[in-house]
């Protein structure tokens, strides 16, 4: 039995996967103690190209095909085919830090009940353009919400980030702790299952040694998208579990109102790729300004969504 077994769900970023497992095939780790087990969530192209790349060690590295059906779907299959102690989730667009297995073993060591969860940190990888919204998001926590960490020793199943954790194989199996395949997209499905390995007594614990960096530049407009998405994961999350989380409040529609939308639906466009080019010349508009936008995508969107399901 392998000591660690790295689960990691792609789709479509060969270079990312290709930096990802390169920087896991170089771990102050033995490359006879860990896996890795790459889930291809329907790319367009053939990840056995990507590994082809590789310099070495890549007989370590298992791959399994699925149809398209989202990162939630694809880790469920990792977790199957994991022969590993412990399963560590990380992202194909994380670097790992040459110390990261490690540390997570050795907290693991320290923490020897099963139902503990290690979090690792994340920030921005320093080979990418961090631009004034990407440092926004990662301060405030709409990103990663490590400022708001307060006890290291319990965090709560928000901070179930499958980034960069670590679970106890045997407690998962044992327990029927799969990740819900209704979520579509990259969005609370992690939460979700965060929700439900603490509700029967998992606790996260956070190791901010183990360190992976976010290969992954966000735009403006591309975080709005992923507003989205999010309150749409958002909506099935409160479904499932009401009252555990908030939702955005939406007003009562008036001509007033009506009107207002309508303005903000012709020029909000605008402004969002106006905020794209003066965010990669590094000049950053009022922080006010990118709330304010963010929370109009995603009041509309749980609009449409109630809408949607009142027809």
């Amino acid at each position: 039995m392998k000591k660690i077994s790295v689960v990691i769900p792609t789709y479509n970023r060969a270079e990312n996967l290709k930096m990802s497992l390169t920087a896991l095939l170089e771990q102050d780790f033995s490359i006879d103690d860990y896996e890795i087990i790459v889930i291809n969530d329907g790319s367009t192209y053939s990840i056995d190209t990507t590994i082809a790349g590789l310099s070495n060690n890549t007989s370590s590295i298992r791959i399994y095909n699925q149809e398209h059906r989202g990162p939630g779907p694809a880790r469920n299959l990792g977790i199957k085919e994991s022969t590993g102690e412990i399963i560590l989730f990380v992202g194909d667009d994380i670097v790992s830090s040459r110390r990261l297995l490690r540390e997570h073993f050795e907290w693991h060591q320290k923490f020897k009940e099963e139902n503990i969860a290690v979090l690792g940190f994340v920030s921005w990888s320093s080979d990418i353009k961090i631009t004034p919204f990407m440092k926004w998001i990662e301060s405030n926590g709409l990103q990663f919400a490590y400022p708001l960490i307060k006890n290291c020793g319990d965090l709560g199943f928000k901070f179930f980030y499958t980034a960069n954790i670590s679970v106890k194989r045997r407690f998962f199996l044992k327990n029927n702790l799969f990740f819900d395949e209704q979520f579509k997209h990259a969005a609370f499905e992690d939460t979700e299952l965060g929700y439900r390995f603490c509700k029967i007594g998992g606790k996260i614990v956070y190791n901010k040694n183990a360190i992976g960096y976010h290969y992954h530049p966000i735009t403006f407009s591309s975080f709005c998208l992923r507003t989205k998405y999010a309150i749409r994961s958002a909506i099935l999350f409160s479904q499932k579990w009401p009252g555990v989380i908030s939702l955005p409040q939406v007003e009562n529609r008036t001509k007033f109102n009506y009107l207002k939308s309508l303005l903000k639906k012709v020029f909000y466009p605008i402004i969002r790729k106006f905020i794209d080019f003066i965010d990669m010349i590094d000049i950053s508009p009022c922080i006010g300004l990118y709330q304010r936008l963010l929370d109009y995508y995603s009041v509309n969107e749980l609009k449409k969504c109630c809408q949607l399901k009142n027809e």
